[in-house]
């Protein structure tokens, strides 16, 4: 990937518990960690909707939206159910081909 291919992105978060921004920060960090070792793992956050997890988002100074899978194609997004419960899995390998296929 050249320095052409790279963007910078800002992102905000607010109205986060002290626990919250623990743990989105240490999501942070193993991604560093991951890509400084040359390691692959999906990295997991618990987003509890129906608890007190209800941040404020801005990206670039935005709200974040959804690409969609109408937009970047069926691999893009994927639930799985397991159990009782789901598991959003967003994997940016599928949208790097279809981006370097246009």
């Amino acid at each position: 990937m050249s320095n052409q291919d790279c963007v910078s992105m800002k992102i905000e978060l607010s109205n986060l518990t002290k626990a919250q921004a623990i743990a989105i920060e240490e999501m942070f960090a193993i991604w560093k960690d991951l890509s400084s070792v040359g390691s692959s793992r999906y990295v997991a956050f618990f987003a509890d909707g129906d608890g007190n997890f209800h941040p404020t988002i801005a990206i670039n100074d935005k709200l974040p939206t959804h690409k969609g899978n109408e937009v970047m194609g069926k691999d893009y997004f994927i639930e799985q159910t397991v159990t009782k419960t789901s598991a959003y899995w967003v994997d940016f390998g599928p949208i790097t081909w279809k981006l370097y296929k246009e």
